[in-house]
């Protein structure tokens, strides 16, 4: 597989030319430039400084949208939204949240380092547009009976004593789209999905959501139980 397409520059200037200040849902299918950023390390570094961890593509939002339709799934929260991205493209086909993160960076380099951190472009930090909301502590999310979903990617390893934080203690809505790697993996500790596995039952796997070369995230939406 080839992993080293473009030089820094080059990878730079096509994020640039693609995406410009706003994100482009590539098609992923026989799309030869989605393909060279599924492949391509540096590519990936461009799209996370901009995008976050989390990959779309088209495919990917237009199943997620019909599946969520059919669940009449409506309202959501984003825990650890990060740059706000996947909140935006939620809103913006046709749900309604907010997405909430621990930190605001105002440096690039920083905001690179972690999907938890809100990139420095003001599209992706307008709290107009993307209803991002910056807290101090996990525990101020505050959950409505009215939340149909609640969406987490990328859970940071979080440990036990932690993961109760990471809803509001009394309110569990019924759905809840994890993206991430499983047990063992990058994205939340074997505490996190024990808890999971207790609290939630897997409902639909979207087999239209890619990832990038050498990583192993899957897009799973939970019922619980």
């Amino acid at each position: 597989m080839k992993f080293d397409i473009w030089t820094e520059e080059e990878a730079k200037l096509k994020c640039e030319a693609l995406w410009d200040d706003d994100l482009v849902l590539f098609p992923s299918r026989e799309n030869q430039a989605f393909q060279e950023f599924l492949e391509d390390f540096r590519g990936r570094q461009e799209y996370i400084k901009r995008f976050g961890f989390m990959l779309l593509n088209a495919e990917f939002v237009e199943e997620l949208s019909k599946e969520f339709k059919q669940r009449g799934i409506e309202n959501f929260i984003e825990t650890g939204s990060g740059y706000g991205t996947f909140t935006k493209v939620l809103n913006d086909s046709g749900f309604s949240g907010k997405g909430y993160t621990l930190e605001l960076f105002t440096d690039a380099s920083e905001a690179e380092k972690s999907q938890w951190g809100l990139n420095p472009n003001p599209i992706y930090t307008n709290g107009v547009n993307n209803g991002q909301v910056v807290l101090k502590d996990l525990k101020e999310i505050i959950g409505d009976p009215e939340t149909d979903l609640i969406v987490s990617s990328w859970v940071p390893l979080y440990d036990g004593s932690e993961v109760e934080a990471y809803f509001d203690n009394n309110y569990y809505p019924e759905w809840y789209l994890v993206v991430g790697e499983g047990y063992g993996g990058c994205t939340g500790s074997d505490d996190y999905h024990d808890w999971l596995e207790k609290n939630y039952e897997e409902d639909h796997v979207f087999n239209s959501y890619k990832s990038f070369a050498m990583i192993h995230d899957q897009a799973i939406l939970y019922r619980k139980k």
